[in-house]
């Protein structure tokens, strides 16, 4: 053999033993449930209330309070806003608010942006809305 098929050998070799590695890897994931959505789901112990609201040029500001009451530690918690106007139709949202470590009894108040949905008209009664979507936690 000479050295450019050596090189070459010794790249496509390292290459199996990479893609070898990766697939053990998410086998082991997948066997142990850490990719299971019914897991994600479980938003038992988290809870939000918003404490104020108010309009912006961009779109509904909410403030909010949220709190962990489970005795796990929240590593990702994915919130879902919506501001409704009084006949019930959306004019703001937000699908992916996220808030990172949250400790057993830890409490946070923190705000978020909901901006105007397309052809929404502003109005000054609405109705916010917050909602825990998923939930990641700590093993």
């Amino acid at each position: 053999m000479n050295a450019p098929s050596q090189s070459r050998t010794k790249k496509v070799a390292l290459l199996v033993i990479l893609l070898c590695a990766l697939t053990a890897l998410l086998i082991y994931n997948w066997r142990s449930n850490r990719f299971n959505e019914s897991e994600l789901r479980d938003t038992a112990g988290i809870q939000v209330n918003i404490t104020k609201s108010q309009q912006t040029p961009q779109g509904i500001l909410i403030v909010y309070t949220i709190e962990n009451h489970s005795q796990k530690t929240a590593s990702s918690i994915v919130l879902t806003a919506q501001v409704r106007d009084n006949s019930d139709k959306p004019i703001a949202a937000n699908p992916l608010i996220n808030i990172l470590t949250l400790s057993p009894g830890q409490k946070r108040t923190q705000n978020a942006l909901a901006p105007y949905l397309p052809n929404a008209q502003p109005t000054s009664t609405f109705k916010p809305i917050l909602q825990t979507t998923l939930v990641r936690w700590m093993e």
